[in-house]
């Protein structure tokens, strides 16, 4: 069973001071508030801060402080509802009764007109409305848009103007985009997902059915003008490698490959003679070691034969190598 924590008057407002210096931890505009390991630290840094002010609370853990700033979070967004979302008619003001509500009063929340708040606190912040005007749609299109045109096809059934198939009526929201046409001072709200929609408005009273198109430019209401495809261009296309080009390189993997077998014997024969040499050398000396020492003048003979075979050699290495050079 958990301990229950007591949470003095003192320790809630300084809880709540501290979480307020920090607006990673409750700002959903600021440029860190989606770090999460970020915000792991700043509580840890509160819970520490909470530990060595006040002797209660020296048992609390990170998760223990962020459990209770959620709570007064939630509370305190309860009690501002009711006062922020009173109609303006209303008899009377309602009076936060709550304790903590002038503490938390940097975590306010807007309302909309329905009483219902229009964001909370949430991990992102509401999208701006996208405004399309009318008299620009063929700079605003992108490669691939959803249009209404202005008059019905024949065997087209009769809809709502802004209606797609399959989808109901909605009041505008945030993610709608904002139509003007240039002769009707009002804006046409249409919802849209992740395709843009534009409606090309005319004094035609038929509702037009949905169309899909690369681009399109203004319909008249009984014209059929031809899509604008001059903007649409084909690929660039990579030019192909030469036949030269492929035997050049297919000759400087053979050269390469050849230089490489070169260099491997070439490697293995200086390993060999090294190999052979210590051989030589070892064998000489142990049987050095076996002469026995009144011996010196067997000794010192041996090792004189020895020095004239080498010099003896190495004057016809030299020899060798003059001739060459010749």
């Amino acid at each position: 069973m958990d301990k229950l924590i007591h949470w003095s008057h003192d320790a809630i407002i300084s809880l709540l001071e501290k979480v307020r210096e920090k607006e990673p931890l409750w700002n959903p505009v600021h440029p860190h508030y989606h770090k999460k390991s970020l915000k792991q630290v700043l509580y840890t840094e509160i819970c520490k801060e909470l530990q060595s002010e006040y002797p209660e609370l020296q048992d609390i853990t990170t998760a223990e402080v962020l459990k209770k700033f959620t709570y007064l979070r939630g509370n305190f967004q309860k009690h501002w509802r009711k006062i922020n979302c009173t109609p303006s008619g209303s008899q009377g003001l309602v009076t936060p009764k709550w304790e903590f509500f002038s503490a938390c009063s940097f975590l306010q929340v807007p309302c909309d007109s329905k009483g219902e708040p229009s964001f909370e606190l949430s991990s992102a912040p509401a999208p701006e409305p996208e405004v399309v005007y009318g008299s620009s749609i063929e700079k605003l299109m992108g490669d691939e848009v959803l249009y209404i045109s202005s008059s019905p096809q024949p065997g087209s059934s009769s809809t709502s103007g802004t209606s797609l198939p399959g989808s109901t009526s909605a009041s505008p929201t945030p993610e709608s985009s904002m139509l003007f046409n240039p002769d009707s001072p009002e804006p046409v709200h249409i919802k849209h997902s992740n395709k843009r929609i534009i409606q090309v408005v005319s004094g035609g009273t038929s509702s037009p059915p949905v169309k899909r198109a690369r681009k399109m430019m203004f319909m008249g209401n009984n014209d059929n003008s031809d899509v604008d495809t001059s903007a649409l261009s084909s690929p660039p296309v990579k030019n192909a490698r030469t036949k030269v080009n492929r035997k050049t390189d297919q000759l400087q993997e053979e050269m390469l490959s050849s230089s490489l077998s070169s260099l491997k014997g070439a490697w293995n024969t200086m390993a060999d003679r090294c190999k052979r040499s210590s051989y030589v050398v070892d064998l000489l000396n142990s049987f050095l070691l076996t002469i026995p020492k009144n011996k010196d003048v067997l000794k010192l003979e041996l090792e004189n034969k020895v020095l004239t075979l080498v010099t003896e050699y190495q004057g016809k290495l030299l020899q060798n190598a003059q001739e060459n050079d010749i």
